[in-house]
């Protein structure tokens, strides 16, 4: 069977989880199946699955894991280049003058002002995930402010290093290497 009942331990021949008995969560289920199949590149490449057994389409996707971690760091070198890039252009045309105008289409209330509180927004989230993934020290909090003023510049270096130093497992990428150990010591 492809699932084991948790406190029996019997195995089951069903192909989705017992909890997936209405048509509605099966079919969220196979569509997260499937993206996580297509789009993983954080799939862990060793101790994955932690003993259990797992569906095929999560067979296929550790497979694709060195394929698709390379594929994830080109792209974050690849954004890190062209922002770098584009960034030098705009600098030697206009100078380093971005804070009065960021901050000056916010207070005009105008279509770029929402489209920059949109995206300070997702800049101010960058910093506490960055504060958070290193326990909220000062130097934490310091390098939490210093991506929030660098935006991705400074997360696509930080996310390629982080796929280094964690050798590609998403739960210690997201949560930083000492809640992921403390998470799996727990479990």
């Amino acid at each position: 069977g492809l699932w084991r009942d948790a406190r029996t331990g019997a195995s089951t021949a069903r192909s989705v989880p017992p909890w997936c008995a209405r048509s509605h969560t099966r079919a969220v289920y196979t569509a997260s199946l499937i993206a996580i199949g297509l789009f993983s590149p954080f799939v862990p490449a060793s101790n994955a699955h932690h003993g259990r057994r797992l569906p095929r389409i999560f067979a296929a996707a550790l497979k694709r894991v060195t394929m698709s971690l390379t594929l994830f760091r080109l792209y974050l070198v690849a954004t890190f280049a062209v922002i770098l890039v584009y960034t030098l252009v705009v600098v030697s045309r206009h100078g380093l003058n971005l804070f009065p105008i960021f901050f000056g289409d916010m207070a005009a209330l105008t279509w770029p002002g929402q489209f920059n509180l949109d995206f300070f927004t997702l800049l101010t989230l960058e910093g506490l995930w960055v504060a958070f993934r290193h326990n909220f020290t000062p130097a934490a909090v310091a390098l939490g402010v210093f991506a929030t003023i660098m935006g991705n510049s400074f997360l696509s270096l930080y996310l390629l290093y982080a796929t280094y130093e964690t050798n590609g497992d998403v739960a210690a990428i997201l949560l930083g290497v000492s809640r992921a150990a403390a998470e799996r010591k727990r479990r």
